[in-house]
């Protein structure tokens, strides 16, 4: 389980890289695949996949900084949000 943790986390590094370099279409493929091999932080990975099919890369600070608010706003931790645990 531990090193599916940290396979998924490399997997979603290189999407926020290949995003940044204007690969909309690898970073979906990573970000999926992050979430498809440790499920339990699969839901804001694919939220990061869907958003980088529309958005640009620089939308990835505004993304974390709204799913904060909506882990503070329904009470679920006071750490990192689980899309910025890679």
């Amino acid at each position: 389980a531990e090193y599916d943790q940290k396979e998924s986390a490399r997997h979603h590094v290189l999407a926020i890289y290949l995003w940044r370099q204007g690969d909309r279409r690898g970073a979906r493929q990573q970000f999926l695949r992050a979430a498809e091999i440790y499920p339990p932080k699969a839901r804001p990975r694919k939220l990061f996949a869907f958003y980088s099919r529309f958005l640009p890369a620089q939308s990835i600070d505004w993304t974390i900084g709204v799913l904060r608010c909506i882990r503070k706003l329904v009470g679920r931790g006071r750490g990192s949000v689980d899309a910025t645990d890679a």
